[in-house]
């Protein structure tokens, strides 16, 4: 019996995640407990209580869970889709090493500022963690919750367009069909795995 703890960013995604793994897993996964929002401390301290692996589907963790988890060796995995969610779960159950997923995060940045500019606002942004890539697609969660997830219309440095952004640089950013960036957003870049 696999125990698991499941965050999601909408009442409607937790349903149809425990449905899905209801259908491919009856009886053989146990949900002691399910929510919305940002995986916290809570969730941690549930999972670590029940020796349950935490699910974050379209949500992230929030820093103090992180911490909490390393340090009570609780296993948090992130998931975008409802089947890589169900392959890796299967996996689990199974013993076997968790299936490749199509996508490799290649880093991470947070929304510093917003900047009007003309007819735009751009977002000023610090690359936190590896790197930012034009072609590379980007997931934006607020307060741990995925908002949008596209590719970035301008990508600028220094007042000029650039390919990449690395970590510690500021750059600027716009989306062409997003509009709604805020400070304190944190940007996700991810890229197909090769």
């Amino acid at each position: 019996m696999l125990n698991l703890v499941i965050k999601a960013d909408v009442d409607g995604a937790v349903q149809a995640l425990l449905d899905a793994l209801e259908g491919a897993f009856s009886g053989r996964v146990r949900v002691i407990h399910q929510g919305v929002g940002a995986i916290d401390e809570d969730d941690v301290r549930r999972a670590a209580a029940e020796g349950a692996t935490l699910i974050g589907f379209h949500t992230r963790s929030t820093p103090p869970a992180r911490a909490a988890a390393d340090a009570a060796q609780v296993d948090i995995q992130h998931y975008d889709t409802i089947y890589e969610t169900v392959e890796d779960v299967g996996a689990r159950i199974e013993g076997r090493p968790a299936p490749d997923r199509p996508y490799v995060e290649i880093g991470t940045a947070e929304v510093r500022r917003m900047l009007p500019r003309g007819l735009e606002t751009f977002a000023v942004c610090t690359v936190t963690a590896g790197t930012l890539k034009r072609r590379g697609e980007l997931r934006v969660f607020r307060d741990g919750v995925q908002v949008y997830y596209g590719r970035p219309a301008h990508l600028r440095r220094l007042g000029h367009e650039v390919d990449v952004v690395d970590e510690g640089q500021e750059f600027e950013l716009t989306f062409e069909y997003y509009h709604e960036l805020r400070a304190g957003d944190l940007l996700e870049c991810v890229a197909p795995r090769r």
